[in-house]
């Protein structure tokens, strides 16, 4: 169990490939040195304490497969420069506080196969780009603030087992 920040200094470890420190007792910010971390795969920081928004260097790290921010205090918005994110697989941010809208640029992440928004304050309307993720496996929008109808391009998401939109 770690307990504490995450240093700035962390940047140094360039080689580094996974960082997982879920479940600890993290808080502060998400420093935006993370984006040094060029080599990194795996970015897991989901349930602790951390605030402030995502940095947006994270967006920058082309080899991430995987971010899981989950269960935090996050707030922002979620950046278009997702679209970098070209190899991700999992974006979990569910049960956080994070606003604004599901940008449009989510559809370039053809390899995603887990996308978790639940429980955030995100609004407007699920954008139909998320029809062309068709290795997704798992959506959930639910208890955010979004309006409209269920794009029927969703229906092109053959591979979808879970969807909550509640």
């Amino acid at each position: 169990l770690f307990i504490g920040t995450i240093p700035p200094e962390i940047s140094q470890l360039t080689k580094l490939m996974l960082f997982d420190l879920n479940e600890s007792v993290i808080d502060g910010t998400i420093p935006s040195q993370i984006g040094m971390l060029t080599a990194l795969t795996r970015f897991h920081l989901g349930v602790n304490e951390l605030t402030g928004s995502i940095p947006e260097t994270l967006f920058g790290l082309t080899s991430l497969l995987s971010i899981r921010l989950h269960n935090n205090e996050l707030t922002g918005t979620l950046s278009k420069n997702i679209r970098h994110l070209k190899r991700l697989r999992t974006f979990t941010v569910q049960r956080n506080h994070l606003s604004g809208t599901v940008p449009t640029e989510v559809g370039e992440l053809t390899n995603l196969v887990e996308l978790t928004l639940d429980r955030n304050s995100l609004s407007g309307t699920i954008p139909s780009q998320i029809g062309m993720l068709s290795n997704l496996f798992k959506l959930t929008l639910s208890s955010n603030k979004l309006q409209g109808t269920i794009p029927t391009q969703m229906s092109q998401l053959t591979a979808l087992e879970i969807l909550w939109v509640s």
